[in-house]
């Protein structure tokens, strides 16, 4: 059973398809201390995948504290995260069809709230009591179905600093996609296999199996703990194409591409490829790490090479790599 703890849940009001919504999300502050020690002001601003919700980024399970909860291991090294419900899911509701949503709408409505967040940051109004904050760098997280959400919105709107697409790749779907399904026993769900219920949204049954999202030695009430949501349709389209690929070849931001050592391509390596106008690309392949990398044994290792690579890479677009660079080793040696 899920612990109930209380990141701050702020509200960002946005506009899609000329009607006023608003995309809620949980705010994780960064530890003063930890933060003043950084050059420059980093926050994440991250999006999940199907089924899940914020939750996926502040994961706690009775029993484990803060183990798998990445935002306090983000916010004891300085960083801001904002989890959101990716627009459509959770706290964050379309009023019509989800049906009618585009990828390109997702886009555009996360735009928005970055826009607010960070004019939000620099006027000291994200959360009562939190001092304004200049020059922050806010980097985009997308996990499996966050990872389109992030590239496209990157090349769209240009709303981050850097991005860092995780556990899917842009092009087409593979690796143990193309081997088993979201249902045991089966192929993905297409076409008229896919339920839709009354509001528009795919929901799927709930996975009976660890592989491919668990190895074995992650904790069954872990397992348990993950949310079985639905999700906006035009998800599915990474299953049967390619909608994030053209984004991709645009995106000239700095770029970390992480898979665990089973995801959803067979080349993992390869990922790199898409991405042919950044010239800063980092692709990080994790042992010990299925498709769910947040409830991995190895999740701190990742979250580790993240937080550097983060921090070199917000200093990097401000002009002081330099120094991001030194810090980061001090940190590296620290943990």
């Amino acid at each position: 059973m899920a612990v109930e703890f209380n990141p701050i849940r702020v509200e960002f009001p946005v506009t899609v398809h000329g009607r006023a919504h608003t995309l809620v999300a949980r705010v994780v502050l960064p530890e003063p201390e930890a933060a003043a020690r950084l050059s420059r002001p980093v926050w994440f601003f991250c999006m999940h995948g199907a089924t899940v919700d914020w939750r996926y980024w502040c994961t706690r399970v009775e029993g484990y504290g803060d183990e798998y909860d990445s935002s306090a291991f983000f916010a004891a090294r300085g960083f801001g995260t904002v989890a959101i419900d990716v627009f459509t899911v959770g706290e964050s509701p379309y009023d019509g069809d989800a049906r009618e949503i585009s990828w390109d709408d997702l886009a555009s409505v996360h735009h928005q709230a970055v826009t607010q967040l960070r004019d939000r940051l620099a006027r000291g109004e994200l959360v009562e009591g939190f001092a304004p904050v200049a020059n922050a760098a806010v980097l985009g997280i997308g996990h499996s179905n966050g990872v389109p959400l992030a590239v496209i919105q990157q090349s769209r709107h240009g709303s981050f600093e850097a991005i860092a697409p995780m556990a899917l790749s842009v092009g087409p779907f593979g690796g143990f996609g193309a081997r088993i399904s979201f249902e045991e026993g089966g192929r993905p769900p297409v076409g008229s296999d896919v339920m839709i219920n009354a509001h528009g949204m795919v929901q799927l049954p709930r996975r009976k199996t660890r592989f491919p999202n668990h190895l074995d030695d992650v904790p069954q009430d872990v397992v348990d703990a993950k949310t079985n949501l639905s999700f906006p349709p035009c998800s599915m389209e990474m299953v049967t194409g390619t909608p994030a690929m053209p984004h991709a070849a645009e995106v000239e931001c700095p770029v970390f591409i992480a898979f665990g050592e089973i995801d959803t391509t067979d080349d993992l390596m390869g990922e790199r490829r898409y991405y042919s106008k950044a010239e800063d690309v980092t692709v990080w392949i994790q042992p010990g790490m299925a498709h769910y990398h947040n409830f991995a044994g190895t999740r701190k290792e990742l979250w580790l090479a993240l937080s550097i690579w983060a921090q070199t890479r917000a200093n990097a677009a401000s002009g002081e790599a330099q120094d991001a660079l030194s810090a980061s080793a001090g940190q590296a040696a620290a943990a």
